[in-house]
């Protein structure tokens, strides 16, 4: 896998693919109603409102075809519509945090389906 530094943090290279899939957010004790518009092994961006500021630690459920069980994930808001120059939608990129082997696993067999 090759590795590619931005803003001097060495981060992987990984597919990110197009998606709607349905999630739900929670910040603190507070679940949030959302959409996955994009994935990766690395993170997802979710339309979300209110935007979470960046910074903010959350966990994220959701599932990915054809996997109907749901898998809750930790991560951490790295940007939003707030903070982006050109944000279509009202949103934020989140990254994951400690993603289990198996849920990336799953992650990246979805990320795979979808680019051929």
């Amino acid at each position: 896998m090759r590795k590619i530094k931005v803003l001097g943090i060495t981060a992987r290279k990984q597919p990110r693919v197009p998606t709607d899939i349905g999630c739900i957010v929670n910040i603190g004790s507070k679940g949030h109603v959302c959409r996955i518009l994009n994935i990766s092994v690395l993170g997802v961006y979710v339309a979300i409102e209110p935007v979470p500021e960046v910074g903010k630690n959350v966990e994220l459920t959701f599932s990915v075809p054809p996997v109907d069980d749901s898998m809750v994930v930790r991560g951490v808001v790295r940007w939003n519509s707030n903070t982006a120059e050109r944000a279509l939608l009202t949103g934020a990129g989140i990254a994951f945090v400690d993603l289990p082997g198996d849920i990336e696993d799953l992650i990246a067999d979805y990320v795979k389906s979808r680019t051929g």
